[in-house]
């Protein structure tokens, strides 16, 4: 193939080098990095091979930019789809024990050399180094990490067999197959989506992997048979395009998560817990299951502003949030109702449930000392809950633990109160016509009377209890 016939190829990872860059700058990750690296490696090795001559001795310089550029790119893609690709230690320590042993092979290889024992070193040094590496991460025993070790390990042994006897080019397959099936074979394992893109990401590589040996077994076997150079360019596209889509899934799935999460704590905002709030009113009415909502506001909050500043405040707000989602179950939610006010949805939970993950929430953040600018603070936590009952409308559910809310902190704060019927008179007598103003204004004011047709009959309760007092 002359240079006007590797030019397609070439422009088309030129191309997709520019895609990445640019998708880059949008999913700011470690991994979107590496993989931008990774396709400009690719690039450097079609370019180098475009200046290789058709026939006769190839430049040892070319040789080593062409395969060792993708030797390089397969390591990089392999720390990319790890699990410590946000590790900056860790993801060095793979670079440097399989990438630097790998592409050390490829220089030796394009030089020529005749001893046997820079091959074995570099071989071993892989491929020890890159199993070590795995059970050093993971830690754990497991049956798949078991059998992806005695795969590379007998795909080592076997490639420093070869060397032992003079032949160099299994050893040079086997980086390159393996490097390329392993990032397809590392996705399958620490990938939870199993969308469009990551499956068509995980099938590339698998095949790309392949097309190393099976283009080594061809020649050996079956020299006769010509299989045009552009089949075997069809996974990387397979890789290309997948990459791609799954950045746009991801960048869709940071666009919901924001639409859905409060930014600066992690919890559910207020639209994303009241949707979780009413699916599991729903299914508690279905399956007839109890279902517990507690309303949670941090006692006296101002001071903590007025004290460390805002930044203070926000870091105090992050705390308490990890805090309370360690108490809770795995199905419980917490959501960020307004301001320093939250809101647990607790399925499953009737009374006495739903009192006991109050107080467990209550006396797991009043044990707990929070550092805010190198200082210790303290903090508590008023909680109402109440508990549905068959045909309770949710603004009724809610304003119940509301209401409950109100009377622990007029009650002292840091403590738990349970919602009770005589609560919304109890609130109406104990706001004063004077301030009446001022509780209209408020957040938990206009939460508690959203509805139209209950301001009638919250008026008539104030004006009953100011005449009596």
């Amino acid at each position: 193939m002359n240079l006007l016939d590797k030019a397609p190829t070439l422009i088309t990872v030129a191309v997709l080098a520019i895609i990445f860059a640019c998708l880059e700058r949008q999913v700011r990750s470690a991994r979107t990095r590496f993989w931008t690296f990774a396709w400009l490696l690719v690039f450097i090795h079609f370019l180098a091979q475009a200046f290789e001559p058709a026939n006769g001795t190839v430049n040892p310089i070319l040789s080593i930019l062409d395969w060792g550029a993708l030797q390089a790119s397969a390591v990089v893609f392999v720390v990319a789809a790890s699990s410590v690709v946000e590790d900056r230690v860790k993801r060095l320590w793979l670079l440097l024990l399989t990438g630097v042993p790998s592409v050390a092979f490829t220089v030796v290889g394009s030089y020529d050399v005749n001893l046997r024992w820079p091959y074995i070193a570099c071989l071993t040094a892989c491929f020890a180094g890159g199993i070590g590496f795995m059970f050093c991460v993971v830690r754990r025993f497991s049956i798949a990490s078991a059998a992806l070790a005695m795969v590379v390990a007998g795909t080592g042994l076997y490639t420093i067999h070869a060397a032992l006897q003079g032949s160099f080019d299994p050893g040079a397959t086997a980086l390159l197959g393996l490097g390329f099936a392993l990032p397809g074979v590392i996705m399958c394992r620490n990938q939870y989506r199993t969308t469009p893109g990551v499956l068509t990401v995980i099938v590339g590589f698998l095949f790309w992997g392949a097309v190393f040996p099976v283009s080594m077994l061809t020649g050996r076997f079956i020299p006769q048979v010509h299989i045009p150079a552009e089949m075997w360019n069809v996974p990387k596209m397979f890789v290309a395009f997948g990459m791609i889509l799954a950045a746009v899934e991801e960048m869709q799935e940071a666009l919901r998560r924001e639409a859905t999460h409060d930014g600066l704590t992690g919890a559910w905002n207020r639209s994303g817990i009241m949707g979780i709030l009413e699916r599991e009113t729903l299914r508690a009415e279905r399956q007839a299951q109890p279902l517990g909502v507690i309303m949670i506001d941090v006692d006296d909050f101002k001071s903590v502003n007025d004290t460390h500043g805002h930044r203070g405040g926000d870091a105090v707000l992050r705390s308490f949030v990890k805090q309370v989602a360690s108490v809770l179950r795995p199905y419980d939610s917490l959501g960020r109702f307004g301001g320093e006010e939250f809101l647990i949805v607790a399925p499953g939970c009737g009374q006495a449930q739903t009192r006991e993950l109050s107080e467990r929430v209550r006396t797991t953040v009043a044990d707990s000392c929070l550092a805010v600018n190198e200082k210790p603070i303290r903090i508590t936590i008023s909680a109402g809950f109440a508990v549905y009952t068959s045909g309770c409308p949710l603004e009724s559910l809610l304003h119940l633990a509301d209401t409950a809310l109100y009377v622990a902190k007029r009650s002292g704060r840091n403590r738990v109160e349970a919602a009770r019927d005589e609560h919304a008179p109890m609130v109406a007598q104990q706001i004063p016509v004077a301030r009446f103003s001022d509780v209209y204004e408020s957040v938990r004011f206009r939460n508690s009377v959203a509805d139209a047709q209950r301001m009638p009959q919250f008026f008539e309760q104030v004006e009953s209890a100011a005449r009596q007092r």
